[in-house]
């Protein structure tokens, strides 16, 4: 797979930014501040569509902005075009966009390019299993869409079944349902 170019507007620090890629490598010279990282924000962004800083989407909209839109063109098999916008304005949601045409579901958005960003505080995988596992699970969802909406559905059903058990008015049968769909 091969980035090609990206297209910023009103993200983070940039007015407006287009930069094209060379097929081998490229790297990122700047001093404190300049952008570096929001250039690969913006690339995780088209991956997970979220930020991997923990950011609102208002606050990756550029300053007394109301919207950013990024575009990306990668090559892997074949060319495709991604597009994410945002407002602040109406309804405070993403479009999306795969070679022009709108995606309503987020599922079918992610993964579409798939990428891994690791940081110095990734390190904390090795110390806990629950964060080794939300590591896993945020990869995996990239590479397989099917593992994202099972893995929806898991959360889902988990939070439903323990909502019924912190009731305690439950019957057996009634668990039973949720272990299964759970299992």
């Amino acid at each position: 797979m091969f980035i090609e170019s990206i297209l910023f507007e009103n993200f983070r620090n940039y007015s407006k930014l287009n930069l094209e890629f060379e097929k081998k490598i490229n790297i990122f010279i700047g001093e404190n501040g300049e952008g570096k990282t929001n250039i690969l924000e913006g690339i995780y962004l088209f991956s997970y569509l979220k930020s991997f800083r923990d950011n609102s989407e208002t606050e990756i909209v550029k300053w007394q902005e109301n919207y950013y839109y990024l575009k990306l063109s990668f090559k892997n098999e074949i060319q495709k075009t991604l597009e994410i916008g945002y407002s602040h304005e109406k309804e405070k949601k993403k479009k999306l966009k795969i070679n022009g045409k709108e995606i309503l579901k987020k599922t079918d958005f992610i993964g579409k390019l798939k990428n891994i960003v690791f940081l110095p505080s990734d390190l904390k995988i090795l110390e806990s299993p629950n964060e080794r596992r939300k590591f896993l699970d945020s990869f995996l969802c990239s590479v397989k869409s099917i593992y994202l909406e099972t893995l929806l559905d898991y959360n889902k059903i988990l939070k439903h079944r323990n909502k019924l058990l912190k009731t305690q008015t439950f019957s057996k049968k009634e668990m039973d349902i949720w272990d299964k769909m759970l299992s």
